[in-house]
């Protein structure tokens, strides 16, 4: 079975300041599908106050609990998707949270787990 995790806002960010990321790519979004809530960390509690930066230390990163953030979620095969206009509302809402959280553009998005199954959103296909 194809599984994944919540999806990490600090980390993210801290990984895309690190490494000059200029797009996204988010594959395994299919799985989402059929899922009643999903959850987004948007931050930690971390020794009795609300983080939002990625801890970088390991000591302080072992403390930390995800703070979640819940969307609802969709149902239905999306792996038939070629344009993001064919995603369930629910499934663009949450796309859309993640790039304006992270300020940046989504090029690759991966609808299942054929290599034909990925759009590619920066070429409008």
């Amino acid at each position: 079975p194809r599984r994944c995790g919540w999806f990490d806002l600090p980390a993210a960010r801290y990984a895309a300041a690190l490494n000059g990321f200029t797009s996204l790519a988010f594959t395994k979004f299919d799985i989402l599908s059929g899922l009643g809530e999903i959850a987004v960390c948007t931050g930690y509690q971390l020794d009795g106050e609300l983080v939002t930066r990625f801890p970088r230390d390991a000591a302080r990163l072992e403390r930390a609990k995800p703070v979640l953030a819940t969307f609802p979620g969709w149902s239905g095969d999306i792996s038939e998707a070629r344009r993001l206009e064919d995603l369930p509302e629910a499934a663009r809402h949450y796309l859309d949270f993640l790039t304006e959280s992270l300020g940046l553009p989504v090029s690759l998005l991966g609808v299942g787990p054929d290599r034909r199954q990925i759009l590619d959103l920066a070429a409008g296909r």
